[in-house]
């Protein structure tokens, strides 16, 4: 799956950034992990290690979130993420997706 120009332009590179952080992140096993992250969630943390400013993070966390590609909850110790689908990054078997629709 590829994303069109028009989506790209719309997240911008920071939100895309984060999406891609995401994926990397993400806890790839069923069940929780020894971090307590459910299946498809990541830690970020604060987001200040990984943006410049606190406000290109809200902002690209806003955005994801605005148009539904992922959510996010704070923790005591930082922000967890998770994407919602595989429109923007399939980190699961296609299997995965089909049975969520």
């Amino acid at each position: 799956m590829t994303l069109d120009e028009k989506t790209m332009k719309e997240l911008g590179h920071d939100a895309f950034r984060l999406a891609a952080l995401l994926a990397l992140k993400a806890n790839l096993y069923a069940g929780r992990n020894a971090s307590g992250l459910a299946l498809g969630e990541a830690f970020l943390g604060s987001g200040s290690a990984w943006f410049k400013t606190g406000h290109q993070f809200r902002g690209a966390r806003s955005r994801l979130e605005r148009r539904g590609y992922a959510t996010f909850r704070k923790t005591t110790l930082g922000w967890v993420g998770k994407l919602n689908d595989g429109r923007l990054f399939r980190i699961f078997p296609d299997s995965h997706y089909e049975a969520e629709d």
